[in-house]
């Protein structure tokens, strides 16, 4: 009978033998290093960083706890689709409209088990709009993660703004966009005041909008919250209440100010190319006849080159 223990160790050789095949042959010895996210450390057993403790506040209110006057922006056309048509008020031409609810009903279903009924009603139109959410009322009352499609719940919007307004905190993300909603290119790792949390899209329903004096510079970024799958761009990916520089005393300040422009140059350090763009979504690691060798990939075909931790090739 073969051993377990042979088994694992054929199946380790032969991982490694595909990786390498894949990578340059300078790269000998291959280690690939998956990126780890924030939910695979907390099931580790790791406490949540006061960043993510922050982010919880911000959540939406489960359907048991709606009242009436609960509002929601209408941001996609497309939420038209989901109401009734039948209730006598009309459906075309929502976008960018507030639907306000008037009533959350138990009503029974096709299937003899009650299902939700929510009433709203649009300001400056006649009649009622009626949605029936997915699923039984028993497993959805209770559910915080329950969203109106194409729809921004403006408590949440207004839940953010109350925390967050006037808070100096550091943006982590040079993913910015323009009053527009355009995508520009910002900083990051820089300290800000936050000016106002407002409406932003359905996917990304929380727009930031801040200033940082020492870069005489405004902006903004899109943030999700909650815990649902959509939810990629919480508080805690965003934001941090540290200032980076603390953090890493031995990057010299010509450097820092490559890195909160997303800019590398030959020579950096894994670190200093790390908080400039990101971690990577592989690393390789190998070596020459003299030398640490690793190799980090993007997407879109970026790559960098270490040689004993020093950048010495890249391509973005």
């Amino acid at each position: 009978m073969t051993h377990p223990h042979q088994h694992t160790t054929a199946l380790r050789v032969a991982l490694a033998l595909a990786v390498a095949a894949t990578c340059s042959a300078c790269f000998t010895g291959i280690e690939s290093t998956p990126r780890i996210t924030a939910g695979e450390v907390r099931k580790a057993g790791a406490l949540p960083s006061v960043e993510e403790e922050f982010a919880t506040a911000i959540v939406a209110e489960a359907p048991a706890a709606w009242s009436a006057g609960k509002r929601w922006r209408v941001d996609d056309g497309r939420a038209s689709m989901i109401f009734d048509a039948s209730s006598g008020a009309p459906t075309d031409s929502l976008q960018g409209s507030d639907i306000v609810l008037q009533a959350v009903r138990r009503v029974p279903g096709i299937m003899g088990r009650d299902v939700l009924e929510l009433e709203f009603s649009t300001p400056g139109r006649h009649g009622s709009l009626i949605y029936r959410p997915d699923g039984y009322a028993d497993d959805i009352l209770n559910r915080s993660d329950l969203a109106i499609p194409f729809c921004i719940e403006l408590s949440a919007v207004e839940i953010a703004d109350s925390l967050m307004r006037g808070r100096e905190i550091f943006v982590t993300s040079p993913l910015w966009v323009d009053s527009a909603g355009r995508a520009e290119d910002g900083l990051h790792h820089i300290a800000v005041t936050v000016d106002s949390v407002t409406a932003g899209t359905w996917q990304y329903p929380l727009t930031v909008n801040f200033h940082s004096v020492e870069h005489d510079r405004r902006g903004r970024v899109r943030m999700t919250y909650g815990a649902s799958a959509g939810a990629t761009r919480n508080f805690d990916r965003l934001f941090t209440f540290s200032d980076p520089r603390k953090a890493y005393p031995r990057i010299l300040p010509e450097s820092w100010d490559k890195i909160i422009h997303s800019k590398i140059t030959e020579g950096m350090s894994r670190d200093e190319c790390r908080l400039a763009l990101g971690a990577p979504s592989r690393i390789d690691r190998g070596s020459s006849l003299s030398s640490v060798l690793e190799r980090w990939t993007y997407a879109e075909g970026i790559y960098l080159i270490f040689e004993d931790g020093l950048l010495v090739r890249f391509r973005l």
